[in-house]
């Protein structure tokens, strides 16, 4: 075989370990999906400390998307400019939920007067696992506290879900018997428990999916074992 045909075989075989780890790297992110949801009543009630709300969430394309065996990767939860409305002591609960009941109309359920007395000491109205005429599981995600409190001063509370309750998301949405079927329940929820009152401009949650993560180990020791290739030939190249 001539210098000329051997060259061309090796640099043909380097293209191909190329594009070969190019695809390797891009399919992580292949047919990766986003989206985006609102309640219908978009500020909750700007909050009001007097109650505590619940918002249900159904999608069945992404519960289509779960379980043909794609994967919940993110999970985002926005309130834009929330403040507490005066300077004092004050706490949001903020709640996971599986299988939420469907109020008459839009997809946000009033617990009217939870918190009369307008006191932390109230605690979280969602602490309990289940409420069977509400919801049928519960768990924390996060709080928030208002250090300033009195104004606005344009501050969006982010919080991204753990790796934890990004994997019960996904139970929640795939479960097959959740309980409020028939068009009379959300496959999740999230639920809101204001101990003072939190004006905002809107509450939004953004999910994002894709396939389930290959080990960086395993794209490494491919591409190492590759690379060892391509210079054996290139040796074999050299010597001839």
């Amino acid at each position: 075989m001539s210098i000329a045909s051997r060259f061309f075989q090796v640099s043909s075989y380097l293209r191909f370990l190329l594009v070969s780890v190019t695809l390797s790297a891009l399919a992580g992110t292949a047919n990766a999906g986003s989206y985006t949801f609102q309640p219908s009543d978009a500020d909750l009630a700007d909050l009001d400390h007097h109650n505590a709300y619940y918002w249900g969430i159904s999608s069945s394309t992404l519960r289509n998307e779960l379980l043909a065996g794609n994967v919940i990767t993110s999970a985002r939860l926005t309130i834009f400019n929330i403040w507490d409305w005066r300077v004092e002591n004050d706490i949001l609960y903020i709640n996971l939920l599986d299988d939420t009941k469907k109020p008459s109309s839009g997809n946000v359920t009033t617990i009217s007067n939870e918190n009369s007395n307008d006191s932390l000491s109230n605690g979280n109205w969602f602490a309990p696992a289940s409420r069977s005429n509400r919801y049928q599981g519960s768990t924390a995600l996060t709080t928030w506290t208002d250090p300033i409190g009195g104004h606005s001063t344009n501050f969006n509370f982010v919080y991204d879900f753990s790796s934890t309750q990004l994997s019960l998301l996904g139970s929640y949405l795939t479960d097959p018997t959740y309980s409020y079927s028939n068009g009379t329940g959300n496959m999740f929820g999230l639920g809101f428990d204001p101990e003072c009152h939190y004006y905002n401009q809107g509450v939004q949650l953004e999910i994002g999916t894709g396939p389930a993560h290959v080990p960086d180990e395993a794209v490494t020791l491919w591409m190492i074992g590759g690379s060892l290739v391509a210079l054996g030939l290139l040796w074999r190249f050299r010597r001839s």
